[in-house]
């Protein structure tokens, strides 16, 4: 087994189903064979000015562009099929593909998928985190950072260089000797991948495995009010990451807040008076990205 393909998605919006931009790496026998950018007319059809500073795409780009349903039955359907999909991320790329597929009525197509954010948290140490930039780096990745075509490319390349570093000759042996399970998208039915065992001594590590907390400084200077129900995170868990990231956790809106975090069940009363004074309200998913999680 030494073919699979790397995917990246770029939004528009909060919303996961608002795919404006999908990049994906073809592999095949371990080269990479076809590396593309696709632009998609995301729905709910809006920009958000965090993701644009992001990613650069603005309406203007993708004005006349596919809906993501016909992208993805006329190519990317067929892309997939029948591979290992990889991602830097996969709780977020893989949930963007979820849920933009159920947005459209399509059956989600059946897939395994691997995240490298994951496997270079569990190979890699000495990193000062492990986003797609800093991984890419380590490994002298060139990177167009956010063009989801650079971003598959990375991707792909940085699980290459995982499989080499491992001295494995497919990606069969090196799962099995890193006690790696698959995550799986079967219908309605969604398994993330995980990391079975963890052996101090497993030859096929890159490097022993560093637990200590990793300090960032991509919130710096930056003020925080957290509210609201989150799928991933607890809420005091995103203010120690907020902490770990150079950001600062306030208890009261004013004018000086830089971001409302908000989850499911905000208070209205915390909505109304953000949105009065002007302060950016984002998501989760928002936030995962600032911190490149």
């Amino acid at each position: 087994m030494k073919d699979f393909i790397s995917i990246d998605f770029e939004t528009a919006n909060e919303q996961r189903t608002s795919i404006c931009s999908v990049g994906y790496t073809v592999v095949e026998d371990f080269q990479i064979i076809q590396s593309r950018e696709i632009l998609v007319k995301p729905n709910p059809f809006y920009f958000n000015s965090i993701n644009t500073s992001i990613h650069g795409i603005e309406e203007s780009h993708i004005i006349n562009s596919d809906t993501f349903d016909i992208v993805w039955l006329e190519e990317l359907k067929h892309v997939i099929e029948d591979k290992i999909v990889v991602c830097h991320n996969a709780s977020f790329d893989i949930s963007v593909l979820r849920h933009t597929l159920n947005y459209y009525g399509i059956p989600n197509t059946k897939l395994d998928f691997l995240c490298t954010l994951q496997l270079s948290k569990y190979l890699l140490s000495g990193l000062v985190n492990n986003k797609l930039s800093t991984v890419c780096k380590h490994f002298n990745i060139s990177l167009n950072h956010h063009n989801a075509q650079s971003d598959s490319e990375g991707c792909a390349k940085i699980l290459l260089q995982l499989i080499n570093s491992a001295e494995c000759n497919s990606i069969s042996e090196f799962v099995e000797r890193n006690d790696i399970s698959f995550g799986n998208l079967n219908n309605d039915q969604y398994k993330y991948s995980s990391i079975r065992r963890r052996h101090s001594n497993n030859k096929s590590r890159v490097s022993s495995l560093e637990t200590s907390v990793k300090i960032s400084n991509d919130l710096e200077g930056l003020s925080f009010i957290v509210t609201g129900v989150f799928e991933r995170y607890g809420r005091d868990e995103i203010k120690e990451v907020i902490k770990n990231h150079g950001g600062k956790v306030i208890s009261a809106i004013s004018g000086k807040l830089d971001f409302l975090l908000a989850g499911d069940k905000m208070g209205p009363a915390k909505k109304e008076k953000a949105e009065k004074l002007g302060v950016k309200i984002i998501s989760e998913d928002d936030f995962r990205q600032m911190i490149g999680a």
